[in-house]
């Protein structure tokens, strides 16, 4: 559980359905007070940073609460329910919301504000919803409706959330996200390489569960790498993920690469251009709801603000782009419309589209050449330089190092994408 699913801005209320239980005890218990047992619900597998979360099924919209009502024993309207922690018989702390109220009353006091637990006959009763109880399948049987997990903590001004890292901190941002579940693969991590890029990628926020069994590498392929800009590689010590920095500046340079004043530099290939992937109207469907499987939320950026659209976004760089490609019998305009589950933060939605504009706007243009060892031998994939070669007009033209090859003489080979800025370029 990273983060905290279900929590977005935008919308009319604070949390919606971002996770889904698991049932433990279904118990409906003779009574609502304390020392009875009730339903019984597991929301995590590990500690968790949230004190209460929300809860929901299927039968109560989200418009049946009322969110900005204060929490009352005798007219509840607000769904906040307390959250413990116990260990399983397999020794593991799991983060649970039980069904007994430790107080005998109706509410419990967390953090000194009023919240529920999932009580024997509390939440049908007062709400008049039997969805979380058992009902008949019309064959003499019993089947229990799922109950879902809004990551919203009134009771925290941090809001709370979910996994708990090491240094007590709630694991949101996208690099520590990918850190720990590389971690989990039980492969050799590459320490230091991983940190720096875990900083580079962590303003992008990861709200979401992992509730099924599933392959690691085949959920970091799907979820993450499909977002951001990043790729893994292997190193001697061991795995490490490459970050992609399209926004970089010259000021980023590690190395300056000049054919016109070292004649040791030698220019290996033309340039390059592939426009088969330029994207230039790009649309991010965001904030999936875990019951219903629907993006509630969506970003656009393109080339002109759209006023009618209070979720569109003009960019410069898209602008550009359609222009350039727009003919008499071409609009100029390539669409990108992705769907990700893993985020429910506008300001993360936004930052990838950024990022995806600078990356597929326009055309990848790429040059290779041959270079003394000795000079460039501390280069690495996803390196930023400068390039200078008068033969081609180039003149400090910022460079992301995309490929480098060794062979036993005292040169390297590597491959440039040459980063195009319109902005800073004058386009």
């Amino acid at each position: 559980m990273f983060g905290t699913p279900g929590v977005t801005g935008g919308l009319t209320y604070p949390a919606y359905e971002g996770s889904i239980a698991v049932h433990v005890s279904r118990d409906e218990g003779p009574s609502l007070a304390a020392g009875w047992t009730g339903p019984y619900i597991v929301i995590a597998g590990h500690r968790v940073l949230a004190d209460t979360v929300y809860l929901y099924t299927e039968s109560i919209s989200n418009d049946t609460w009322d969110y900005n009502k204060p929490f009352g024993g005798a007219d509840p309207q607000d769904n906040g329910f307390v959250v413990y922690h116990v260990t399983d018989a397999l020794g593991r702390e799991v983060a649970v919301v039980p069904g007994v109220f430790t107080s005998g009353a109706s509410t419990d006091l967390v953090n000194g504000i009023e919240v529920s637990s999932l009580g024997a006959n509390f939440l049908n009763v007062e709400l008049n919803d039997q969805s979380y109880r058992a009902s008949s399948d019309g064959n003499g049987g019993r089947i229990y409706v799922p109950i879902y997990v809004g990551w919203y903590d009134r009771t925290r001004s941090d809001l709370g959330g979910g996994m708990v890292g090491e240094d007590g901190e709630l694991v949101r941002g996208a690099g520590d996200v990918l850190r720990y579940l590389l971690t989990q693969t039980g492969l050799k991590v590459d320490a230091g390489r991983m940190a720096t890029a875990a900083a580079a990628v962590n303003h992008i926020k990861v709200d979401c569960a992992i509730d099924a069994r599933v392959p690691i590498w085949e959920w970091i392929q799907s979820n993450m790498l499909e977002i951001l800009p990043i790729s893994m590689a292997n190193g001697p010590a061991g795995i490490y993920p490459i970050v992609w920095r399209y926004d970089a500046t010259a000021r980023d340079a590690v190395a300056a690469i000049d054919a016109d004043v070292n004649p040791t530099v030698q220019r290996a290939s033309r340039v390059r251009v592939d426009s088969s992937k330029i994207k230039n109207r790009i649309r991010l469907n965001f904030c999936v709801n875990r019951r219903t499987g629907n993006a509630m939320q969506y970003r656009i950026v393109s080339g002109t603000y759209d006023a009618d659209d209070p979720s569109s976004r003009a960019s410069h760089i898209c602008a550009v782009s359609q222009a350039r490609y727009k003919t008499s019998r071409d609009t100029g305009i390539r669409d990108d419309e992705i769907t990700t589950s893993i985020i429910w933060d506008v300001a993360s939605a936004d930052a990838i589209l950024a990022i995806r504009a600078r990356a597929y706007a326009l055309a990848h243009r790429t040059v290779d050449y041959v270079l003394p060892v000795s000079d460039y031998d501390k280069l690495e994939r996803g390196d930023i330089v400068t390039l200078t070669d008068s033969e081609i007009a180039m003149s400090g033209q910022v460079c992301i190092v995309r490929e480098i090859q060794y062979d036993v003489s005292d040169t390297i080979a590597v491959s440039l994408l040459i980063i195009e800025d319109p902005a800073r370029d004058g386009l």
